[in-house]
């Protein structure tokens, strides 16, 4: 009796006590066969630009060994110099077009843009090792543009408050229908000349000339009330300066003096200015274009066609002391200069500015 006892304890121990023998091991870390491979995306060019949209896209061109959790475009704007573009660089902290669909080729609708405005972008891939971008790429979106009575477009840009051409003017006809007289004739520039509108391109060559620099007008030309279409006007000298004052504040980096925010507004390099071209940046976009003058002539000049290359001289549609007032940028310069009085049979360029 006491030995069958003794083994029933024996065995209710050896029931309740948890087995001595170690779990089942975890299976091996084993490493990879090879180390981590990078997924690649190339940046793809855009397409079907026009003022307010673009289509811009990538590609993945190695998945790597890690799964791609998430795909797509981010994207910054900039101003279109090349000091500018260099120092964007759009990340994922920024504008990001997250793109869901599998194929390893997107694209995307980026929409509701600003006219005239550069985009800098670059597609990206993301696992969980972090991110990969594909190259930097950009656009600029097209300006919007207006029409005169014989049918040419010129592009136009907000600077500011005001909105203006950046093309120079080049119709030959006021929006009534009225032509306006080529006068080819130097006594038709001249200060004895009639006081009536009178046009021309430099050098009397309109088939040389007309495309980059558009026409010469006179002052009275410059002032007519029809000469513009509808909703745009020749601007006056106090609008000038509003531009001028603008430029200023716009453009902390620059001195903020009228002689220093000339080269804001001219094209860079030499295709339409002589060298230096100073202090040519075009930040402004106004796209100033040295296309030289007419001139009426006095004691120190004969009358004629002067200074391409040189200076861009507009005229405005005030005067003041029985002069026109202008407004010009130079070639060795860096000036806004406005307040310029000239006579006012002298042929300049032209450049709209829209009625607010």
């Amino acid at each position: 009796m006491k030995a069958k006892v003794i083994l029933a304890i024996w065995a209710i121990i050896f029931i309740i006590l948890p087995s001595c023998e170690p779990d089942e091991p975890e299976p091996p870390f084993v490493p990879p066969d090879s180390p981590y491979v990078s997924p690649e995306v190339k940046t793809l060019a855009a397409s079907e630009i026009t003022t307010h949209s673009a289509i811009i896209g990538g590609e993945i061109t190695k998945l790597g060994n890690e799964p791609i959790t998430k795909k797509g475009i981010c994207w910054l704007p900039s101003a279109n110099t090349p000091e500018a573009l260099e120092r964007t660089n759009p990340a994922i902290v920024n504008n990001v077009i997250e793109i869901t669909e599998p194929d390893s080729k997107f694209s995307f609708l980026m929409d509701k843009l600003e006219p005239n405005q550069t985009y800098v972008y670059r597609a990206f891939v993301q696992n969980a090792i972090g991110v990969v971008y594909g190259q930097k790429l950009h656009f600029t979106t097209e300006h919007e543009t207006i029409t005169d009575i014989d049918g040419n477009v010129y592009r136009i840009l907000k600077i500011g408050k005001q909105t203006w051409t950046i093309d120079n003017y080049n119709a030959t006809r006021l929006r009534d229908g009225t032509p306006i007289p080529n006068r080819i004739e130097d006594s038709y520039w001249a200060r004895s000349a009639p006081q009536e509108p009178a046009m021309c391109w430099y050098d009397n060559d309109r088939s040389k000339y007309e495309k980059d620099y558009g026409a010469l007008y006179n002052w009275y030309a410059a002032s007519h009330p029809l000469l513009a279409p509808e909703g745009w006007r020749v601007p006056t000298n106090s609008e000038c300066d509003s531009l001028a004052f603008y430029l200023m504040r716009a453009f902390p980096d620059h001195p903020g003096t009228l002689w220093s925010v000339g080269g804001l507004c001219k094209t860079r390099g030499y295709e339409y200015w002589q060298p230096p071209n100073t202090d040519a940046t075009n930040e402004s976009g106004f796209s100033a274009k040295a296309g030289g003058m007419r001139f009426s002539g006095d004691e120190y000049f004969d009358p004629g066609f002067y200074s391409l290359g040189r200076m861009a001289v507009f005229n405005c549609s005030s005067e003041f002391g029985g002069y026109a007032e202008t407004f010009r940028f130079a070639y060795d310069k860096n000036h806004f200069i406005s307040d310029l009085l000239e006579y006012k049979t002298n042929g300049y360029s032209i450049r709209l500015i829209k009625d607010e």
